[in-house]
């Protein structure tokens, strides 16, 4: 009896799919299971296909907590999992982005609006009743992106003095990437592997690249970053801890950078104030605060 009622379950389940009633109900749900979980906002203008083969997501739109845009996305193509048909949950085997107009902005307390639309919801100890089916995300691929990155939080030292060119406030064209993200109350993740495009502001253009990024309340580390260009191959790996609130100091930095071919065009862009007048290699580790750091750098051309 019990697997008659689930095989007629499944059927009604992606049958229901098929009209445009049902993906109507599954579109409000998507929303509805978004706004359950986080303190953000998702919008599905339109939804096509069904849960056997693929559903075709039109006109999404992420929003933060206050109704600020984050995300304006053409297309999302999602191709569930058989594993969630059967049990009648919204799982993804794989996604992929495309045409998507994404916004990142960190105002003055270091707080980002990617951070705020992803913020778990509490829920009260006796909250009782229902809770939507699980929304599980996999690896998805973006195509044809383009991310402004704004920050107004104090720079380092470094970036207003213009020794370094301020990454935090530019845009970036991505052609491809494949992407992972794990948002958990007390860690960020997300994994980015594929990685082409171009750096709007200084000209760069990006032909592979790869990093894992993993944020903690105690800090940030930057693990396995690949970055090639036409004139350059870097690898690095970068920490930053910051101290707690009841600890007095600055952020402290160590990284560590290998990169036998580097552009004097390129490196320029990034350092402003150091003119190269050719290529060389380089391999660097620092480490101390944010704003003063030693160095131990060997330069050869």
């Amino acid at each position: 009896m019990t697997l008659y009622l689930l095989f007629f379950g499944t059927l009604l389940f992606f049958g229901l799919t098929r009209t445009r009633a049902g993906r109507a109900e599954l579109k409000r749900q998507l929303e509805q299971q978004f706004s359950t979980r986080f303190d953000g906002a998702l919008e599905i203008g339109q939804l096509e296909g069904n849960v056997v083969y693929s559903l075709l997501a039109r006109n999404v739109t992420l929003r933060d907590p206050s109704g600020a845009t984050v995300a304006q996305i053409d297309s999302i193509w999602a191709y569930p999992t058989w594993a969630g048909i059967l049990k009648r949950a919204l799982e993804f085997d794989r996604l992929e982005l495309r045409g998507a107009t994404i916004s990142l902005e960190q105002d003055s307390t270091g707080d980002w609006n990617l951070n705020r639309a992803f913020q778990p919801r509490r829920f009260d100890a006796d909250t009782t009743g229902p809770r939507p089916p699980s929304l599980v995300l996999p690896r998805f691929v973006v195509r044809r992106t383009n991310l402004s990155v704004r920050s107004d939080a104090p720079p380092p030292d470094a970036v207003t003095r213009e020794l370094v060119f301020d990454f935090l406030n530019t845009n970036y064209h991505i052609d491809h990437a494949r992407v992972a993200m794990d948002w958990m109350p007390t860690s960020k993740q997300i994994d980015l592997i594929d990685v082409s495009g171009r750096l709007e502001r200084p000209d760069l253009l990006i032909t592979d690249g790869a990093a894992q990024v993993v944020v903690r309340p105690d800090g940030v580390d930057v693990n396995d970053l690949r970055l090639s260009t036409p004139g350059s191959d870097v690898d690095a790996v970068a920490s930053i801890r910051v101290p707690r609130v009841d600890q007095s100091g600055q952020p402290s930095v160590q990284l560590t950078v290998d990169a036998p071919r580097l552009s004097s065009r390129e490196l320029t862009a990034a350092f402003p104030l150091q003119p190269f007048r050719q290529s060389v290699g380089l391999r660097l580790h620092t480490s101390g605060t944010i704003e003063d750091f030693g160095l131990g750098t060997v330069f050869h051309g």
